[in-house]
């Protein structure tokens, strides 16, 4: 469905973030003590085709953005095949930013943990190795100077995932590539329990903080309050942690009062200018008045569409916190998630500048 270009709308938009960013920088974050050095500006790149527009590119050089997480490939149990399997790999299509630090991701599900016996854990860090290097050469990326590993694990998958980090870092050798893990909110307060990964470094995915397939539910993507509740302790979290942002927005789709589907990228603005399919029922809730797409997804008559997005003054709140808890490191990566088509459209540089600047 197409969408109508307002441009009036944007730029009243642009105009907003704007003087919104100078009160906040002026008035409310001029004494935020910090307790790390260097701050590396970053993006999550979490699409499968490599390919930036010139406007893109430009903007990363004017936010002296250096350092891009790219997502190689993704790992998955295939009950068919009773294996661990690569899926979704990401297709270079363009060259990578000249000058630009890239730190390649694999994201593995707690499922391949589940699944995969003990026996096979070595197995799969020497398949997964080989897979990226086969990526890597195909971006022109030869040594990076850093490899993550994206994993939502859990007390009962915590051995696993570790020895898998252990294994692969033993094909590093002489190692001169630190090796980083993803640490979501309930592994900080409930680190005793989950552990602690034998990484370099953890990334703290600062958001996807609720059940999004819960109806009561409000925003799952970004919750300040919630988050205070699992990290109370975090600058007293074992590795030294980097910093990850959302800069993204979806709709989560409920059909008789149970999940159905997400609609990437919806926002409130984009639900206000369909009138004729989506009834505003208050609360970033609307109510489909008829079956349609919307973004690439569907939606039934009479499915209800909750808007979770970040605006603006809440994502400076989240940074500033951020800021005065993350706890002590040498150098600090603060990353955005993530670099999509329309990320400079709903998010204007000076507003992505004055998050870079709260650290």
């Amino acid at each position: 469905m197409n969408l109508p270009y307002l441009p009036l709308k944007f730029f009243l938009h642009t105009l907003f973030a704007t003087l919104w960013v100078l009160f906040f920088t002026t008035g409310c974050n001029t004494s935020t003590p910090k307790t790390y050095g260097q701050v590396t500006r970053s993006f999550y790149f979490w699409k499968t085709v490599f390919a930036l527009s010139a406007e893109q590119r430009n903007t990363l050089q004017q936010l002296n953005v250096e350092r891009l997480y790219i997502k190689l490939f993704d790992v998955d149990w295939s009950a068919t095949r009773q294996a661990a399997v690569p899926i979704a790999p990401v297709r270079f299509e363009e060259p990578l930013p000249k000058a630009t630090d890239i730190v390649p991701v694999v994201y593995i599900t707690n499922k391949t943990f589940v699944n995969l016996p003990d026996t096979l854990v070595a197995a799969l860090a020497d398949s997964v190795y080989h897979k990226m290097q086969t990526l890597l050469a195909a971006s022109g990326t030869k040594k990076p100077s850093e490899i993550q590993f994206d994993c939502d694990w859990t007390s009962a998958t915590a051995g696993k995932f570790f020895a898998f980090i252990r294994a692969f870092k033993l094909k590093l050798q002489p190692a001169q590539t630190l090796v980083s893990a993803t640490i979501r909110l309930h592994q900080v307060k409930y680190r005793s329990q989950t552990g602690i990964p034998p990484a370099d470094r953890g990334v703290l995915m600062f958001y996807n903080m609720g059940n999004f397939k819960d109806p009561n539910t409000n925003n799952s993507v970004l919750d300040l309050k919630e988050a205070k509740r699992y990290l109370q302790t975090l600058n007293q979290y074992p590795l030294p942690l980097d910093v990850a942002l959302p800069l993204f927005s979806w709709g989560v789709v409920f059909r008789n009062g149970q999940f159905a589907n997400l609609i990437n990228q919806l926002t409130t603005q984009t639900a206000n200018n369909l009138p004729q399919l989506l009834q505003p029922l208050g609360k970033g809730r609307y109510r489909a008045l008829q079956s349609g797409i919307i973004n690439g997804s569907r939606v039934g008559k009479d499915d209800v569409v909750r808007v979770e997005e970040v605006p603006l003054p809440d994502a400076l709140k989240a940074a500033s916190w951020l800021s005065k808890n993350i706890g002590t490191t040498n150098n600090l990566h603060v990353a955005l998630y993530h670099l999509y088509p329309n990320v400079f459209e709903n998010y204007p540089t000076p507003a992505i500048e004055s998050i870079f600047n709260t650290f």
